[in-house]
């Protein structure tokens, strides 16, 4: 595997990839930067934080809380991938720390992204333990963690896989780090290009 300069975290909000970022700083060799989809929220003016021009919340049809973006939400999410990509091109390593929602999220990544040296790694956790982690938090919408596992991992290929659910950051860190440090193929991104051309 030629050096990964992108590092794609995709789960639901509580799945632990902050933690998980933190961690991987911590053992990883080189410096490697956090970036993420909060950084892309915050860079709106507070006045679009719940307004329809930026970025609010509804109801879908189990009642769970959806994000919903409007023009200058859905501009600051393309502007933030698009400065993953910037950052990686300084020869700057980079951790995303990202939750695709839909399949318009995932195909500009497939787009913007660079053929190689991308990692797409997916973080699990259980149900009952996002939504247990949702609740002791307190700073999340309740119902937000229920709303998003049934679609963050839709049509999404990964080069790595890991579980939360009952292991530790540091514990899931050594996988991915070992994973950084091996041979293997990463193919994630290109499988994904070649099933959205033929399909």
């Amino acid at each position: 595997m030629a050096q990964a300069n992108i590092l794609l975290l995709n789960g639901c909000t509580s799945a632990g990839k902050s933690s998980l970022t933190r961690a991987l700083q911590a053992q990883l060799p080189d410096c490697w930067l956090r970036f993420g989809i909060d950084d892309a929220f915050s860079m709106l003016p507070d006045a679009l934080h719940g307004h329809r021009g930026g970025f609010w919340f509804d109801r879908d049809g189990w009642g769970d809380p959806r994000l919903n973006m409007g023009p200058a939400g859905r501009l600051a999410l393309a502007a933030y991938r698009r400065a993953v990509v910037a950052i990686a091109n300084t020869g700057t390593r980079v951790i995303v720390d990202e939750v695709i929602l839909d399949g318009e999220v995932r195909d500009d990544w497939l787009a913007v992204l660079p053929h190689t040296g991308v990692v797409v790694c997916g973080v699990h956790c259980s149900l009952d333990e996002l939504c247990r982690r949702e609740l002791a938090r307190g700073d999340r919408l309740l119902g937000q963690a229920r709303g998003q596992f049934r679609h963050v991992h839709q049509g999404m290929i990964y080069d790595l896989e890991i579980d939360t659910t009952s292991a530790s950051s540091e514990s899931c860190a050594r996988q991915v780090a070992a994973f950084l440090a091996g041979s293997q193929p990463c193919m994630a991104l290109e499988t994904m290009r070649r099933s959205r051309q033929a399909g």
